[in-house]
């Protein structure tokens, strides 16, 4: 599949080549994570950096950037809620009967429109996995309706705490010559105008809703005074599909960090992070002050690297430089207010007697030992 993506401060246009004009644009409303309740009081430490429980503050910090929407699923229409995810094709969703998962009202046993296929499944996250059965049933996105759609019924969750119920994913995935993913059957139903796709991620001081578009595209979210930029990007093939485009260079510090010829950068709306493939020298460009007592930073296993400072540090940009990714023809700022998250307090004596403020980044750095792994991944961070 081809696609052009156009860029345009928060504004996200997927257009999709080779299929038929149709009828219909749908519009589902996105949420972020701050504005969903919690389930725990406490969060389980396996899908946060560091493995400890962590209070649900620094639970919204960390999923902030994640836009979720609702969909409906079987015979009686049970409402569940799904992270929108450009990272994969795969629809998951849990039963009323899952462990581990939140709670849901699906029961496929009640839906007249459920079918088993006995075909037991799995789907691996960096925090765990899900597990379950891959199943039939109707799936209804705003007007659409999806007859009899493939997906995976999750009865055990083990990826920690999570503000979703479910993940529908927007690449256009097969799992095999009979069964397609969500997106590609709803773009092949004849239920939309055109095939484009359109996310609206609002930020923080929003001034509109954040959205997602299929069939077509909001004009209104579209500011003509600022720049645009269309991105072509074609869908990578292999044992995940991802929407992608290249990278020639990354800026920082003075420095421009060159990318090899082959190098691709995924766009991916199911992650918080950045993933870089020769993040060490990122990392030994990006601090504009000596580390010092009352300043360091340490490097973490797979996670950029943690910062402790003796005060609260109140301007990022005086201690971290701007990074400037060149997607094709343009350069986009990725600042430290954007990828540097404050975790608050540490006690570094047992006692307690000595406290540092805690910083953390979200680099994570790609799988360079592996010649195949030509990868970088933008999250959702860098996409608000």
């Amino acid at each position: 599949q081809k696609m052009k993506m156009f860029l345009m401060k928060a504004l996200f246009v997927l257009l999709l080549s080779g299929f038929c004009l149709s009828k219909g644009v749908q519009r589902i409303q996105l949420q972020r994570v701050e504005n969903v309740k919690a389930r725990d009081s406490k969060i389980k430490g396996s899908r946060l950096r560091g493995g400890q429980d962590e209070p649900i503050e620094y639970f919204k910090k960390e999923f902030e950037g994640f836009y979720m929407g609702n969909i409906k699923i079987g015979s009686q229409k049970s409402e569940i809620l799904v992270l929108f995810d450009l990272g994969s094709g795969l629809l998951w969703a849990p039963s009323k009967q899952c462990q581990g998962c939140g709670k849901v009202d699906y029961d496929p046993a009640s839906s007249s429109t459920y079918q088993n296929t006995n075909k037991p499944g799995q789907y691996y996250y960096g925090a765990g996995m899900v597990s379950g059965t891959y199943s039939y049933d109707d799936i209804y996105i705003s007007d659409s309706k999806l007859g009899h759609q493939y997906f995976l019924l999750v009865n055990q969750q083990d990826t920690g705490s999570s503000p979703f119920d479910g993940v529908f994913g927007l690449t256009m995935e097969f799992y095999n010559k009979e069964d397609k993913g969500a997106l590609w059957n709803l773009f092949h139903s004849g239920q939309l105008d055109d095939p484009v796709l359109g996310l609206y991620l609002s930020g923080k001081n929003k001034t509109m809703d954040s959205i997602l578009t299929l069939g077509g595209y909001e004009e209104t979210y579209i500011n003509s005074k600022t720049k645009t930029f269309w991105q072509n990007v074609p869908q990578i093939n292999g044992a995940y599909q991802y929407w992608a485009s290249s990278m020639q260079y990354i800026a920082v510090g003075g420095k421009i960090i060159k990318q090899p010829s082959n190098m691709q950068t995924i766009f991916d709306t199911g992650t918080g992070n950045i993933g870089i493939n020769g993040l060490n020298e990122v990392l030994s460009h990006y601090l504009k002050v000596e580390k010092s007592d009352d300043f360091f930073c340490r490097p973490l296993l797979i996670f950029g690297e943690q910062c402790y400072s003796k005060t609260k540090i109140e301007n990022y940009g005086d201690y971290f430089e701007d990074l400037w990714f060149n997607l094709q023809h343009g350069w986009f700022r990725f600042g430290p207010e954007d990828y540097v998250l404050y975790k608050g307090e540490t006690k570094m004596t047992p006692e307690g007697g000595t406290k540092e403020e805690n910083y953390h980044t979200y680099f994570i750095q790609m799988n360079e030992e592996s010649p195949s792994n030509t990868i970088n991944v933008l999250g959702d961070i860098f996409l608000n």
